[in-house]
């Protein structure tokens, strides 16, 4: 019998911005598995290398299917000429296309109390949240068919998260651009049709992150985890493994454009 449902990434490309831990490197990892030829990215070659390597370890059967290449999306005068770099190699220069995009690449430091709020604040993390899927979207409209099949199989899909729709205390910034991403996924479905465009909101996840607001204390990423779940429905906090799920569903259904897909252990019901 053949296998309809799990094989329907193979033989495609996925290109994963962020690819190098947390929820990018599952997703990355998920798609070589499905038989997906991937390529990962993020602004540092070292994480890029090392990101390789690991899923070149195990998944040894299929190294020349898992590439890396860098790209700083926080670089405002060479964003555009970055991006295109991207994806003149993921796409050997137009002659392997990709059919799927994922960007979860975040701007760290996003986080911070209003009263703190400077314009250089405001713009670092707008750089990689916005302005970078939208000059994504603008490389792929202006070569149509060039990196990107023009179809309803192809699709880009973004990363949010609730804290737009139920912010915690200090968060008003981050909240703003998590809403604002939502409405640019909309505007990009309509603007890239019928190439699909959609957006993963994940809840609270366990990930390196949690390593980082925790300082290294062992003790205080217990409690930051303990936190997190007691304000979800499901008493715990989601792993990246899961999370990966929604975006294989956005890239592989391909009737669905314009939608914000949640994981957030029910967090927004709490």
């Amino acid at each position: 019998m053949t296998s309809k449902y799990t094989s329907k990434l193979q033989g495609k490309r996925v290109l994963v911005l962020g690819g190098t831990s947390g929820i990018g490197f599952c997703v990355a990892e998920a798609c070589v598995e499905y038989g997906a030829t991937v390529i990962v990215s993020s602004s540092q070659q070292p994480r890029i290398d090392d990101t390789v390597s690991r899923l070149r370890g195990s998944f040894p059967h299929s190294s020349d299917r898992i590439l890396g290449f860098p790209c700083d999306l926080a670089d405002a005068e060479k964003l555009e000429t970055n991006l295109t770099a991207l994806l003149d190699f993921a796409t050997d220069k137009g002659a392997n296309k990709v059919n799927s995009i994922v960007s979860t690449a975040g701007a760290g430091g996003a986080k911070f109390p209003i009263v703190e709020a400077t314009v250089e604040k405001l713009s670092r993390p707008s750089m990689v949240s916005l302005y970078a899927p939208s000059m994504l979207a603008k490389v792929i409209a202006q070569s149509p068919g060039l990196y990107m099949p023009i179809s309803s199989t192809s699709s880009i899909t973004l990363t949010g998260g609730i804290a737009g729709h139920i912010p915690p205390p200090g968060w008003s910034m981050y909240a703003g651009w998590i809403v604002a991403k939502e409405g640019l996924m909309r505007g990009l479905a309509v603007d890239l049709k019928p190439i699909r465009v959609n957006l993963v909101a994940p809840g609270p996840v366990k990930t390196e992150m949690i390593e980082k607001l925790s300082g290294g204390s062992t003790k205080k990423m217990e409690q930051i985890l303990q936190d997190f779940s007691n304000h979800t429905l499901s008493g715990s906090v989601g792993v990246p493994e899961d999370i990966a799920e929604c975006y294989l569903w956005l890239i592989k259904d391909h009737g669905v454009t314009g939608t914000v897909a949640k994981s957030d252990s029910g967090a927004t019901l709490n």
